[in-house]
């Protein structure tokens, strides 16, 4: 995940110097100029790496200070530009989920026993094919066991109101870990809004999050940012 970081320094540096060196590192995508005796940059590495490499090619320049720019907790002028590039790269949480399915109804059983992320849909069944048309997305959640929480899901039968008589209930799941389900599914609801779901579609209260979808992920975005 990229951050942003403010390097300052004691001694002023050569900024085309600077510049061309920065723009040689590979974790290192974006830089700024906005304040004297300092740079933003945009890197995937932690401040002491930063640190390091800078100190180790600019030893004789005096004293430098590196540290992490928090998008949600800086004031002050710079150009509007520049803000915007803070604001694209402050991601506070980032989840690829990777969806597998699809399992028709009646095959709850054969859920996975994972922790995860899961998606009901109103599908409709080809016997012509065996295939399934994903026709609306009805709700998203989640569980830390996916497989025992579907056994006997008390919000099924309201799902099935929202299916269409030649309609059936079919599911997705993504394995997330139990410590991230929180705030992805949060994510997920808050940008779906799946018609099922009454909480979490109307407001986002953690940090910025970003989310990728892969797989069998019918109906939702594949790439996305809320907060």
């Amino acid at each position: 995940m990229e951050k942003v970081y403010l390097i300052g320094f004691a001694d002023p540096i050569n900024r085309d110097e600077l510049k061309s060196y920065v723009e040689s590192l590979p974790e290192i995508s974006a830089w700024f100029f906005s304040i004297p005796h300092s740079m933003f940059v945009v890197a995937s590495i932690d401040a002491d790496s930063i640190y390091k490499k800078i100190a180790s090619r600019f030893e004789n320049h005096g004293n430098l200070f590196v540290t992490e720019v928090p998008r949600r907790n800086c004031q002050g002028w710079i150009p509007a530009s520049h803000w915007k590039l803070m604001d694209d790269h402050s991601i506070v949480h980032s989840y690829s989920l990777r969806f597998d399915g699809y399992w028709r109804e009646g095959n709850e059983d054969r859920l996975p026993v994972v922790s995860g992320l899961y998606c009901v849909y109103a599908a409709t069944f080809r016997r012509e094919n065996g295939t399934v048309d994903l026709d609306a997305l009805l709700y998203i959640g989640k569980s830390t066991n996916i497989h025992d929480r579907h056994l006997d899901h008390e919000a099924r039968q309201y799902w099935k109101l929202f299916c269409k008589k030649e309609q059936e209930l079919c599911y997705s799941v993504a394995t997330l870990s139990q410590s991230s389900i929180d705030i992805a599914e949060a994510a997920m609801i808050f940008k779906h809004k799946p018609i099922c779901n009454d909480q979490l579609k109307d407001c986002f209260n953690h940090g910025k999050t970003k989310i990728v979808t892969s797989g069998c992920n019918a109906k939702l975005y594949t790439s996305f940012i809320v907060g």
